[in-house]
């Protein structure tokens, strides 16, 4: 393993997705738009639920997959005992 650090601007895109486009926003900021995933799958429930063209009738259900265990969880629930955490520099 090489001693120099990779920064995330410094990575390409997945070629496969060709028209993924990040407008003026970096790599960097778009991997780290939020240090906590559960709100951010509970603000997109939120905005599904209340969006105009989402029916009353229709339930929306968010899942986060958890790399530790390997499984989908809902927000706010944990699979496995071991969570990592990232850490903001």
């Amino acid at each position: 393993m090489s001693g120099r650090h990779l920064s995330l601007d410094d990575v390409d895109l997945n070629p496969v997705l060709p028209s993924l486009d990040l407008g003026d926003a970096s790599i960097a900021d778009w991997v780290s738009m939020t240090d906590d995933i559960d709100e951010a799958c509970r603000a997109q429930i939120d905005y599904l639920e209340d969006h105009p063209l989402v029916p009353d009738e229709v339930t929306v259900h968010g899942y986060i997959y958890e790399v530790e265990s390997g499984a989908l969880r809902r927000p706010g629930e944990r699979v496995s005992e071991q969570v990592n955490t990232r850490v903001s520099e």
